[in-house]
């Protein structure tokens, strides 16, 4: 068996299989992404940007300025639920929001 040179990939031996993910196979979360501490801590529905909001899902930029906007109109929100009085958020997305925000 030869030794691989300097700066070439270790040899395989045969029938050893490449460590390959394949199209099906979920990629890994990148570690130290800002998506991954957006899932792994509430966001404060008060101080939040529209950026941060723009994180959670069903929430986009135009979503995440209703909020913004309807919250420097009529001033903090008193409880998760308020976010049913912004314009577009109804029942459904009022459920899949409720877990993953606070104030």
């Amino acid at each position: 068996m030869r030794t691989p040179s300097r700066g070439s990939a270790p040899r395989r031996e045969r029938g050893q299989r490449l460590g390959l993910r394949g199209r099906d196979q979920a990629r890994p979360p990148p570690t130290g992404a800002p998506a991954a501490a957006a899932e792994t801590s509430m966001i404060n529905i008060n101080t939040a940007t529209a950026e941060q909001l723009d994180a959670l899902p069903g929430v986009g930029p135009a979503m995440a300025g209703k909020i913004v906007a309807y919250r420097q109109k009529n001033g903090p929100f008193s409880a998760a639920d308020d976010l049913d009085s912004v314009p577009g958020i109804g029942p459904a997305k009022l459920e899949a929001l409720r877990d993953l925000v606070t104030i």
